[in-house]
């Protein structure tokens, strides 16, 4: 019986163990901020990286949104994409 006790007892402090570490990692990871509005530029070489940053840019502005987020990828064809994410400055207000 005092057996049957312990090894409850152990997998009890196992499942505990887990579930703070799991707790731990979901508080010290950072929450991205979401953009509500995204705009994607395909170029088809890397020179024209820099101008497809900037029009992504000048269209999340002209949309009168904040920019959080760019991300440029690199297909297997050779092209390049060129993600940016805004936030409405309300909703970008309200995250506080």
């Amino acid at each position: 019986m005092t057996y049957a006790c312990a090894d409850v007892l152990g997998k009890l402090v196992v499942v505990a163990v887990l579930c703070a570490l799991i707790i731990g990692v979901w508080v010290i990871i950072p929450d991205p901020v979401r953009g509500d509005y995204t705009h994607a530029i395909t170029v088809d070489k890397s020179e024209k990286i820099e101008t497809a940053v900037s029009n992504v840019l000048d269209c999340l502005a002209k949309r009168d949104f904040v920019p959080v987020r760019l991300h440029v990828t690199r297909s297997r064809d050779g092209t390049y994409t060129v993600r940016g994410s805004g936030i409405d400055r309300g909703n970008l207000l309200n995250l506080d």
